[in-house]
């Protein structure tokens, strides 16, 4: 997925060009701290995780990010999402272009 967004599509990564960033968990608080326009968030579908999802989104750190507030989460699949390969890349583009062009002013 970071391939694409920060190759193919001309979006800037929150945490520079330090990848090993993108495979580690972040806290509230560390995405506080980047305060991102967008999330986009893929909820593994197990009863620990859900249960934490439900208590995250009530919470006042996860209310006061930028993104939440402005009603710009995105809650994908791992279909395309996580899958690498050519077919892949171009599905990224176009479900890319059909997420953030719903938020454009027309």
């Amino acid at each position: 997925m970071s391939e694409v967004f920060f190759r193919d599509l001309p979006f800037t990564p929150a945490y520079g060009c330090d990848r090993a960033v993108y495979d580690r968990p972040a806290s509230v608080e560390q995405l506080a701290e980047r305060d991102p326009d967008r999330l986009l968030l893929l909820v593994r579908q197990e009863d620990e995780t859900l249960a934490y999802w439900k208590t995250l989104q009530y919470s006042m750190p996860w209310q006061e990010l930028k993104a939440v507030r402005n009603n710009r989460v995105y809650l994908i699949p791992s279909d395309p999402w996580v899958e690498y390969s050519a077919c892949a890349h171009d599905r990224i583009i176009d479900e890319s272009l059909k997420l953030f062009s719903e938020d454009c002013p027309k």
